[in-house]
């Protein structure tokens, strides 16, 4: 191969999307590494993040809204959000004449914290996943979705995406 078509096999290699650094979304007291071709995308709200994978045709929009409560509130709050998340959930695909289905909402107690965990689909073949935390520190939410992974392809991607997460201990 000659040196002129060697730099060109390279740079058109490194332009891969898998071959992309990874996209880092930092919020306060935790950062989400991406691989692959993920991008950050612009927003408007502040608290707000959101990134995009064309390659699995998925979103990930991350979120974190800080709090300042005692542990004894936490399961009580913990409660009120799964309900008010599903709530939205059902209202967001009405928004657009959808009819969605949450399958295995599950608010499970951590140390210090609650952990919310549910999946589901609409009727236009929409696929979503959400991860969420509650401590006396914030509310933490990553939420993907994807209109062209199947339900177990989705899955195994949120998990790749779960395996990013990374909490920072908090400031005094």
């Amino acid at each position: 191969m000659r040196p002129a078509s060697l730099v060109l096999a390279v740079a058109l290699a490194l332009s891969h999307p898998w071959c992309r650094a990874a996209t880092t979304i930092h919020h306060p007291g935790w950062d989400i590494a991406l691989d692959g071709d993920w991008t950050q995308q612009p927003g408007d709200d502040p608290e707000q993040k959101t990134a995009a994978s064309e390659r699995l045709g998925t979103s990930l929009t991350t979120s974190f809204m800080a709090l300042k409560t005692n542990v004894d509130d936490v399961e009580r709050l913990a409660n009120q959000w799964r309900e008010l998340r599903l709530d939205a959930e059902k209202a967001g695909a009405a928004k657009f004449h959808r009819t969605a289905t949450v399958i295995e909402p599950v608010l499970s107690a951590a140390p210090g914290a609650y952990v919310l965990t549910y999946h589901g689909h609409d009727d236009q073949g929409r696929q979503f996943r959400f991860y969420g935390v509650v401590s006396p520190r914030g509310v933490l939410s990553l939420y993907a979705e994807s209109s062209s992974s199947t339900e177990a392809r989705l899955a195994a991607d949120f998990t790749h995406v779960l395996a990013g997460l990374a909490l920072r201990a908090a400031q005094p």
